[in-house]
């Protein structure tokens, strides 16, 4: 049985579609990279620079390509942290290691997503992680549809959960319905 959210207690503040729905399944890879790449104090981004620098890393990750134009960043801001609409300090230049360091990460979850370990980093960019969706605001939480596909089937097998994500630099938990 799969989790999902409570009914909305009141009516959704606002929505927006997006074109990287699938950035959901690097959750739990998030802190160990961002730490790694010092963006982190204490389990928080040590400063607006280092959460925009993550809000790109994120868009790099999902499509390979930079500088991501900021109307695709919606999701990224929410997965580090920063309000939506919010300005990001400066647009970042990611540097080769920031780079070598996310698909690293990818490898990482290939790795651990047994079904997936023979595909490339480019096959799961285009197969999960460019995925089109969709972001509601409620008072209390967010939630996410993504839209479905026929390899999700493939999600079954993932060793980890997608249905609740809450970093602890997050304000609002993301609830998500996938599949």
């Amino acid at each position: 049985m799969s989790f999902r959210p409570p009914a909305p207690v009141s009516e959704p503040a606002e929505a927006a579609a997006l074109a990287n729905a699938g950035l959901v399944l690097l959750w739990p890879f998030l802190p160990t990279l961002f730490e790694r790449l010092g963006y982190l104090a204490q389990q928080q981004f040590q400063d607006a620079a280092r959460a925009a620098r993550a809000v790109h890393l994120l868009q790099f990750l999902a499509t390979g390509e930079e500088p991501p134009p900021a109307s695709r960043l919606l999701l990224n801001q929410l997965l580090c942290g920063v309000e939506p609409g919010g300005s990001l300090a400066g647009e970042p230049a990611l540097t080769d290691a920031e780079k070598a360091t996310g698909e690293d990460l990818l490898r990482a979850v290939l790795s651990r997503w047994e079904v997936l370990k023979n595909t490339s980093i480019a096959g799961l960019r285009e197969t999960f992680l460019q995925r089109a969706g969709k972001l509601t605001w409620f008072p209390d939480r967010v939630t996410l549809t993504v839209e479905t596909k026929t390899l999700d089937i493939l999600l079954d097998q993932r060793p980890w959960s997608i249905a609740l994500i809450k970093l602890p630099w997050m304000t609002r938990p993301l609830y998500v319905n996938w599949r």
